[in-house]
């Protein structure tokens, strides 16, 4: 489980799957005397069974969180501070931070094949997530024993799709 801390903090992100997230942090807007904590993430849309579809994402490959806050803390409060309704402000504050995301991370289309491959099983994702998992550690750490047992199981992963396409 994740979680951060300040010493006055009011509002709180908890996790207990802090692999699924992609960016998260504190933005000290100014038009409040709170603080915007933010979390963007990951998530996987289920596929339709049939046919084919496109999916809008977000890459966060080359995000650059100073300037994303910098800019989120150059958009005009003014348009904010004549709103009575909280459901009006939040709608145009919605706005406002989209259009910065839609600069920094700009949404894209995939054209995706929806047909499922009958062989990922639960356990087979299972395998994947933990294999993602401590190949990331790896990549983290360095340590040759991460990286044997990440080795390991991408082997045992393979060798799991390689019989469930078998069978």
């Amino acid at each position: 489980m994740s979680f951060f801390l300040s010493s006055t903090l009011t509002d709180v992100i908890f996790t207990s799957h802090p692999d699924n997230v992609s960016c998260s942090g504190v933005s000290y807007v100014g038009i409040s005397d709170h603080s915007l904590i933010f979390v963007f993430r990951k998530i996987s849309l289920p596929f339709t069974v049939k046919g084919s579809s496109t999916v809008s994402y977000r890459q966060f490959k080359n995000f650059d969180r100073n300037r994303f806050r910098s800019d989120i803390l150059a958009q005009p409060r003014t348009d904010l501070m004549g709103i009575d309704s909280p459901n009006e402000m939040w709608l145009k504050w919605k706005s406002l931070f989209l259009e910065v995301c839609d600069v920094h991370v700009p949404l894209r289309t995939k054209h995706v094949n929806a047909s499922k491959s009958p062989w990922i099983t639960s356990e087979v994702k299972n395998l994947m997530y933990r294999r993602d998992r401590l190949k990331m550690k790896a990549l983290r750490t360095g340590d040759p024993r991460d990286w044997s047992n990440f080795k390991k199981l991408r082997n045992e992963v393979n060798n799991s799709i390689k019989n469930a396409k078998k069978s």
